[in-house]
């Protein structure tokens, strides 16, 4: 367990519209243990009552790693005492789970800023986003097949809609780590940054988020995700019915000027 107050665990920061989560136990490697979900959990509650005024979210950590996973040494507490072992991690994984379906929820894009261990419930978390961009030293690992366990954090259910089945398995059962490059060429990250440009590039990114049109960005992540679970002709009455609605609404007459004019567009809504 952690000396820090709980707050200090999980940092939040707003600008422009745009939130910032930083896992912020460096010292332990941002594992997670009943303290840092609660943590999370209790910044998410934040986020989520700020949602009608924010354009996205970068969860990023502090340190050397992202995040290396459950927390080890609770596990080591919990060692030949079943019953506690069953409470102890059905109330973390419990929490875990209220986290990922937390980030599941939210209307906006949400980018995974990742470097070091990306590693267990830790990838999880990075998979609960929508784009990873990693610095070039990241590493992810499944690791659970090492301890004798199965994935959670969703794992299961993310990884292979982002890798494909087969390497999916191949990461759980073997546990041999995808390098950035790696992992981009699979489709798990969207892009690989030196790094020492990984926190600047997160701020690019949130600059261009805060400039975009909420109902445009919004709407186009829920038509991607709705687009995977529909057929064609569900997807293109979807699309058409949001174009329509969008078009009503003042940042698409503004789109229109901006184009037009050769100007970047000055979003309102």
């Amino acid at each position: 367990m952690t000396n820090k107050q709980m707050g200090d665990l999980v940092l939040l920061s707003i600008e422009d519209g745009v939130a910032t989560l930083t896992l912020n136990n460096a010292p332990q490697r941002n594992s997670l243990d009943g303290a840092m979900t609660a943590a999370l959990n209790q910044r998410l509650a934040e986020i989520h009552e700020a949602r009608d005024s924010l354009k996205g979210l970068l969860i990023a950590a502090d340190g050397d790693h992202f995040c290396v996973g459950g927390d080890i040494r609770y596990f080591e507490t919990l060692l030949g005492q079943p019953e506690a072992m069953r409470a102890g991690l059905d109330a973390l994984i419990s929490d875990l789970n209220r986290a990922i379906a937390r980030i599941d929820a939210l209307p906006f894009p949400i980018i995974a800023l990742v470097q070091g261990a990306v590693a267990g419930a830790g990838l999880s978390l990075a998979l609960a986003c929508d784009i990873v961009v990693a610095a070039d030293d990241a590493r992810f690992v499944t690791a659970y097949s090492s301890l004798g366990a199965t994935p959670d954090g969703g794992c299961t259910w993310k990884l292979p809609r982002r890798v494909g089945q087969q390497l999916a398995l191949q990461m759980f059962l073997f546990n041999d780590p995808l390098g950035a490059e790696q992992a981009q060429a699979a489709g798990l990250v969207a892009q690989v940054v030196s790094r020492s440009a990984l926190a600047e590039t997160g701020q690019a990114l949130a600059q261009r988020l805060s400039r975009g049109s909420r109902p445009a960005q919004n709407a186009g992540k829920a038509l991607m995700r709705r687009g995977m679970q529909a057929d064609l002709e569900a997807a293109l009455e979807n699309e058409k019915s949001q174009f329509v609605e969008l078009a009503a609404l003042g940042d698409f007459d503004e789109g229109v000027k901006a184009f037009r004019q050769k100007r970047p567009p000055r979003f309102t809504l």
